[in-house]
């Protein structure tokens, strides 16, 4: 039906928002339409997609911190943030952690909920005290005013979005946001000049990686 009210209307290009649900099966019939996909669609969609290099966006932000003589990370995210980038962040942390870190010495990831992030949070600091945290959520408004966890002081602090940080100068990475807009319009215009529509036998993507912003909340390298 949606299908239907698209072509009645005379809709021919669709950029299709990251799925909800990936678990639901695609029924819709994109046959009529050239699309693209934010980030990678379903599996069983087999579209042209673009989206944010999750995964390079954390390594990045390690070989930063290890230039630095720092491997005691922790990792902080929101809600359901791990569904959207499908684990990438989460992986690519893990990853790091394996070869940097021994078991023991290992600090658990910390997934804010909605109801009491700022005491999570604190909690979360005094308990395990990281030499340096990477978070995909702004933690300067979690912060007291009156608390002495703060970075850089306490800890070393690497945003994934700097754009998103209410605090100046915070050390991190620009993700792109603007680059990956350019990138799902070009993809589109191209496929419609060709005249491709629908599915593909072999869907193409392409990933946007984030460029590093030197800030005020990381440490100086370690001289050896």
């Amino acid at each position: 039906r949606l299908s239907q009210v698209l072509q009645a209307r005379g809709i021919r290009c669709v950029i299709l928002a990251p799925a909800e649900n990936e678990a639901e099966t695609n029924e819709m019939d994109w046959t009529p339409f050239t699309v693209v996909s934010l980030e990678p669609p379903a599996l069983d969609a087999r579209l042209p997609h673009a989206g944010l290099s999750h995964y390079n966006n954390v390594l990045r932000c390690w070989h930063e911190l290890s230039y630095r003589g720092i491997t005691r990370v922790g990792f902080i995210s929101r809600g359901d943030s791990h569904e959207f980038t499908q684990g990438q962040g989460l992986a690519a942390h893990a990853y790091q952690q394996s070869r940097c870190c021994p078991p023991h010495d290992r600090i658990p990831d910390l997934n804010l909920s909605a109801d009491t992030p700022a005491d999570q949070l604190c909690t979360w600091l005094q308990t395990h005290r990281p030499v340096a945290v990477i978070s995909s959520e702004p933690i300067h408004p979690l912060l007291p005013k009156t608390s002495r966890l703060k970075p850089p002081d306490q800890f070393s602090y690497v945003s994934l979005d700097v754009l998103s940080e209410e605090a100046a100068d915070v050390s991190g990475i620009d993700p792109g946001m603007d680059r990956l807009g350019e990138t799902v319009v070009e993809t589109l215009n191209q496929l419609q000049q060709r005249g491709l529509t629908g599915q593909a036998p072999s869907p193409v993507g392409t990933q946007i990686t984030g460029i590093w912003r030197d800030g005020s909340t990381l440490a100086e390298p370690v001289v050896l």
